[in-house]
């Protein structure tokens, strides 16, 4: 599992920030859409890289202060926090700097936003003001969004970028012996399989009953859409050739 993220509210950046009703509330950490027409909504490559530069963050720095009676001095202490309300200025930084994201302009900021917060993605959680100027600042309304329908969920370039680094990663941790051949089919199959578990999100995501507010539902999640897929024929057919790829040549020795 990914190492977890801590993020914090209170920051140096955000002090004296005026909330807004929805900033008051809390964060939801997850939330499967399950509304085909919401999720289409992420079917735009600016307004998903909005949402995903939502979830990374940015740093910032915490301030505290401590008066201490007995030598009758204050202790200023600052460390390095991360947190995952932005402007849409640290929006356009991070893409900007960041090779994993890309770039989203201020005008596709400013435009994109109020269709995320219609649709419920993000929230406007409140505004500074540090002297004339006035500056907004946005979240998402769950951490972890788990959206079930089709390719939607990420696109195809995502889809082949992330299995081509797992299956670097595999080959430099294991000696498996593929050849760059190999390596190329073996994504190959996992795209197509990961296309086979995408056609089970819609029946899976009808049986979801009420609010899920934990996080490790997630794995359940995914193991109940590989259990469905193993209903489907191709999908056996999948995991056989990726079995006999990586590990064929020597069972046959």
């Amino acid at each position: 599992m990914a190492h977890e993220i801590t993020f914090t509210e209170e920051t140096d950046s955000l002090e004296g920030i005026e909330l807004t009703p929805e900033g008051k509330k809390a964060q939801k950490e997850l939330e499967f859409v399950k509304e085909a027409s919401r999720a289409e909504l992420l079917d735009d490559p600016v307004r998903l890289e909005i949402v995903k530069i939502l979830r990374q963050g940015i740093q910032d720095t915490q301030t505290t202060r401590e008066f201490n009676e007995e030598n009758n001095e204050t202790i200023i202490r600052k460390k390095e926090v991360r947190r995952n309300i932005m402007s849409v200025t640290e929006i356009v930084k991070v893409s900007e700097e960041n090779e994993q994201f890309n770039k989203v302009t201020k005008n596709q900021a400013y435009y994109h936003l109020p269709k995320l917060i219609e649709a419920n993605f993000v929230i406007k959680y409140g505004t500074v003001e540090t002297g004339d100027r006035t500056t907004d600042y946005y979240r998402r309304t769950a951490r972890s969004f788990v959206l079930t329908r089709g390719r939607i969920v990420t696109g195809q370039k995502e889809v082949r970028e992330r299995n081509e680094k797992h299956v670097k990663l595999l080959s430099r941790v294991f000696d498996l012996g593929l050849s760059e051949e190999d390596k190329e089919k073996l994504v190959e199959l996992l795209v197509s399989a990961e296309d086979t578990i995408n056609k089970a999100r819609p029946e899976m995501a009808e049986r979801i009953s009420g609010d899920v507010a934990d996080k490790e539902v997630i794995d359940t999640w995914m193991w109940l859409l590989r259990l469905y897929a193993f209903g489907d024929e191709e999908w056996v057919k999948l995991q056989r050739n990726m079995h006999d790829l990586v590990f064929g040549k020597e069972s046959q020795e």
